[in-house]
């Protein structure tokens, strides 16, 4: 079957749809996943989210932007920046590997992914910053 090829002029339209629904989502950050991988039928249980004063349970909304066409011909958006700090309110160091986004009325997952490279919370006043950044340039 031949895939269909989107008009670049119209990606960023089509991925502006998605972007209500990306505005809803709660962004979290795990220290740990079942099984140590992430796959298509990972759930949000399987993470292990981060538990600190400074860190709001329940996750964090992003901002996304409108959608435009970047320099690979594919529709982007990116969000404000998500940045949490932390209280070190455990005491204890612990390793942020890497973040998942539930869907806000059903609390299911939508999406996640591993740092490029965990980061280790050892003190109070230390902080983690996120920019969630969708591409959508292609249809099945």
């Amino acid at each position: 079957m031949a895939k269909m090829v989107l008009c670049n002029t119209k990606k960023p339209k089509l991925l502006d749809q998605k972007r209500g629904y990306l505005n809803t989502l709660k962004f979290r950050l795990f220290t740990d996943v079942t099984g140590g991988v992430i796959t298509g039928t990972t759930q949000a249980g399987d993470f292990t989210e981060v538990v600190d004063t400074g860190y709001p349970s329940g996750g964090t909304f992003p901002n996304f932007a409108t959608p435009s066409l970047n320099g690979s011909n594919q529709a982007e958006a990116t969000s404000s920046p998500i940045t949490w700090t932390f209280n070190y309110s455990g005491g204890t160091p612990f390793t942020i590997k890497g973040y998942y986004a539930t869907d806000v009325n059903d609390g299911g997952l939508v999406l996640s992914q591993f740092a490029a490279s965990p980061v280790s919370i050892t003190g109070a006043g230390q902080t983690y910053t996120l920019i969630p950044k969708m591409l959508d340039d292609t249809m099945p």
